[in-house]
């Protein structure tokens, strides 16, 4: 017949009207008359709910389990029905067991055979996470399925789920962009963004997030500045901005260049020690370093004897600078002592003051005398 052509169907003569019909293959209530190699067998699938908890089993096709109510089906051979236990509020899953289903996630029961499954409910202690701030928590495991709550100011700020006795769970905070998880409170403790609590009874966690506030700094010249916060430095050798949770003390130290000197802060800092702020705002600060110069002290030996010249001078860290001698009439000049020595003085990379001196030695002639005649 035309009418028992889908595979999950066979034709069926329904006596209360004295029709022909296309029947779903599970049903209980018809005569049915099938295709060669269809099978009349059937087995009886079973719910029980157990435990002192509640809670309801259903099946997510069309096998009309509703545990609940409706706790049993005749099924026909090799028949795969997906169950789903879903515990009332304030009450776990605790498990399966028959029918080859264990654990608590959904179970597929093939009808080779007739089956018992068990579903356990027992009472949950229930944990509670509040938030201040704005940022997310994580729950593992997770017994409502919505395993990442988002926590704001205006919206949600607070969250629970329920948990069978010493289930250990792990919450994890993620703060909001612009923010900055600060720390537990209640049943967790300390500023780590992990807390691992057993759910020996009911708990209540804090979830603390802050703005973030910013420190800008500006540095002028070659320099570094550290900034210190809970014992970690975070270094800044350009122009950067740095994120620290609201009212945090920070410290700023800073650390010229080889060859720079630092001479003073600027804006929210002053002075030339070390910086301390608290954020209770957004701060600007800025860091002047400048290149160091050194001074050339030429003299000349004896000081009539002539003249020296440096230049440049004073010389900028690590550059260069030539000294020059002239010798005054009637005298010469014999080389160089101090820092520079011989004929010539060239000083290279210049990192410290520098003394030169030119030495100078008076001219003398000989003067021949001879008589004539010499007798």
């Amino acid at each position: 017949s035309t009418l028992a052509q889908d595979a999950g169907y066979a034709l069926s003569l329904y006596f209360g009207y004295g029709a022909n019909l296309n029947s779903a293959k599970d049903s209980t209530y018809y005569v049915r008359f099938v295709r060669d190699g269809e099978s009349f067998d059937t087995f009886d699938l079973n719910v029980i709910k157990t435990g002192i908890g509640t809670g309801s089993v259903t099946s997510a096709d069309y096998f009309k389990i509703n545990c609940g109510t409706i706790c049993f089906a005749r099924l026909n051979t090799n028949t795969n029905v997906n169950l789903t236990a879903t515990p009332d509020a304030g009450n776990v899953f605790n498990g399966w067991s028959g029918g080859g289903c264990t654990g608590t996630n959904e179970c597929t029961v093939t009808m080779d055979a007739a089956k018992i499954v068990t579903a356990n409910f027992i009472p949950g202690y229930e944990l509670t996470v509040n938030a201040t701030g704005i940022g997310e928590v994580n729950f593992n495991p997770s017994t409502s399925g919505s395993t990442t709550y988002y926590f704001d100011n205006s919206g949600l700020t607070s969250a629970s789920e329920f948990y069978a006795p010493d289930t250990p769970v792990t919450l994890t905070a993620i703060p909001n962009t612009g923010y900055t998880f600060n720390s537990w409170g209640g049943s967790c403790s300390g500023a780590a963004n992990t807390c691992a609590v057993t759910m020996s009874t009911a708990k209540t966690v804090t979830a603390n997030f802050e703005l973030n506030r910013t420190i800008n700094i500006n540095i002028a010249g070659t320099g570094t500045i550290n900034a210190t916060y809970t014992g970690v430095s975070t270094p800044c050798t350009s122009t950067c901005s740095l994120l620290y949770p609201n009212n945090a003390a920070v410290a700023l130290n800073a650390i010229p260049a080889t060859g720079y000197s630092f001479i003073g802060w600027g804006t929210d800092c002053t002075g030339t020690g070390v910086c301390a702020l608290t954020l209770a705002a957004d701060k600007n600060v800025t860091a002047n370093f400048t290149e160091n110069s050194y001074s050339i002290t030429a003299t000349v030996n004896p000081t009539v004897g002539g003249t020296v010249n440096c230049s440049p001078n004073p010389v900028t860290s690590g550059n260069t600078a030539n000294c020059t001698p002239t010798a005054n009439s009637g005298y010469t000049f014999n080389g160089f002592s101090g820092d520079c020595s011989g004929t010539t003085c060239v000083l290279t990379n210049v990192m410290a003051n520098k003394t030169v001196t030119a030495n100078f030695t008076a001219n003398s002639y000989s003067i021949t005398a001879t008589a004539n005649p010499t007798a």
